[in-house]
């Protein structure tokens, strides 16, 4: 499975789990704006590990989805 793939699979899972909990609290807004805000979050975390990798490439990247 690629990257992209992956990707777009973690996004659809925390979209349906939102879309599941607007329906069941009636506020879907809140519910995908939660969940959207998750995702956002775990790229920040990953792009800063990204980041810290890159200043000293030879070792191996430090990710949590194992992406690279």
């Amino acid at each position: 499975m690629s990257l992209v793939q992956k990707e777009l699979l973690r996004l659809a899972g925390l979209l349906l789990i939102g879309l599941t909990g607007g329906a069941l609290s009636g506020r879907y807004g809140w519910s995908l704006l939660i969940v959207l805000t998750l995702w956002v979050l775990f790229q920040v975390v990953e792009f800063r590990r990204w980041s810290r990798w890159s200043r000293r490439p030879l070792s191996r990247p430090d990710n949590i989805s194992a992406l690279w």
